[in-house]
């Protein structure tokens, strides 16, 4: 699903809504982002997803000083 990162959240996820209002939290994702995301789990006010792919990046969005960013 394509989505726009509105915020942060507390933690390492974004928040974005879908079309119909749902909240989304993007395990990966940037305030400012326009990513393809997949969804991991849904229930019924709100979905878990992680980016697939940046398709817009955020002016925020820097390049990890850790290669290991996201793995450890």
């Amino acid at each position: 699903m394509k989505l726009t990162i509105e915020r942060m959240a507390y933690g390492p996820d974004a928040v974005a809504r879908t079309p119909e209002g749902k909240t989304v939290f993007v395990r990966g994702g940037v305030a400012g982002d326009v990513v393809e995301a997949a969804i991991d789990s849904e229930e019924k006010s709100l979905i878990h997803a992680h980016v697939e792919r940046v398709l817009e990046p955020s002016p925020d969005r820097v390049e990890p000083p850790c290669p290991f960013v996201g793995i450890c």
